[in-house]
């Protein structure tokens, strides 16, 4: 196989994980801010009604679905999702100057001649060596379940990038 080829399809696929990445970090900073903002208007909308109705029965249900509220406040950072967050933030930093070393490098890779090719190979083998290394690092620790839309929009995203300004 063509080594430019290899190296070509290894940028595109690093753009689409990082795309990929960057999406499903944008949809738990979505799903942490809603569950923040549902807490924040439960929580002080209880309170508010505690005081308005404060007779025995409703004292009772107000209380509790405060208590439930703090509960959730403090046990939230401890959900899958923001320990997920905070690896695809990781990740993401590390992929980026990965990708655009390997971006800076292409114009290299395509005017070099066939007599090079095995100079390009370690530079290749280098960049995916560094790339499994952030993504193994990583992924490990990230619960996120795949979502083929996200992945899709990503491999087209970067397909459409590379396509652009390369």
């Amino acid at each position: 196989m063509d080594f430019r080829k290899s190296y070509w399809n290894e940028l595109g696929k690093l753009r689409a994980e990082i795309l990929y990445l960057k999406s499903c970090q944008v949809a738990l900073t979505d799903r942490t801010r809603s569950l923040q903002m549902c807490m924040a208007v439960i929580g002080s909308g209880s309170l508010a009604s505690w005081t308005v109705w404060n007779d025995p029965i409703s004292s009772n249900i107000w209380a509790s679905i405060i208590v439930f509220t703090q509960v959730v406040t403090v046990i939230s950072p401890y959900l899958t999702w923001t320990t997920d967050a905070k690896a695809i933030s990781d990740a993401i930093e590390q992929l980026n100057p990965i990708f655009h070393d390997m971006e800076a490098t292409w114009v290299q890779v395509i005017m070099s001649s066939d007599s090079e090719e095995e100079e390009v190979r370690k530079l290749f083998s280098e960049f995916t060596k560094r790339i499994n290394l952030v993504l193994d690092q990583n992924w490990t620790s990230i619960s996120v379940k795949p979502n083929r839309g996200r992945r899709t929009k990503a491999i087209e995203d970067s397909k459409l990038y590379l396509k652009k300004y390369m």
